[in-house]
């Protein structure tokens, strides 16, 4: 019994067809630029300061015991 063997032929002129994963690698490259958009104050800094508090409704004397009980950041206070 014979067996048969496909053979593909590639036409390096064709376009090609976009597979899963040419498009998951485009979303990883479309992902790291967005990062690259961010401004220089959103870069500079991971913590978010929480003095930002008191414009959510915070008050001012609330965010002084915070700061003097050693909470700087508002992630300090979410991972407590």
């Amino acid at each position: 019994m014979a067996t048969r063997t496909r053979r593909r032929v590639v036409d390096d002129d064709a376009p090609s067809a976009a597979t899963g994963t040419d498009v998951a690698d485009q979303q990883l490259l479309d992902d790291a630029s967005a990062v690259d958009d961010l401004t220089a104050d959103q870069q500079a800094t991971p913590f978010t300061p929480i003095n930002k508090l008191e414009s959510c409704g915070v008050s001012a004397a609330d965010i002084k015991k915070l700061k003097d009980n050693g909470y700087h950041t508002v992630e300090s206070i979410i991972f407590t």
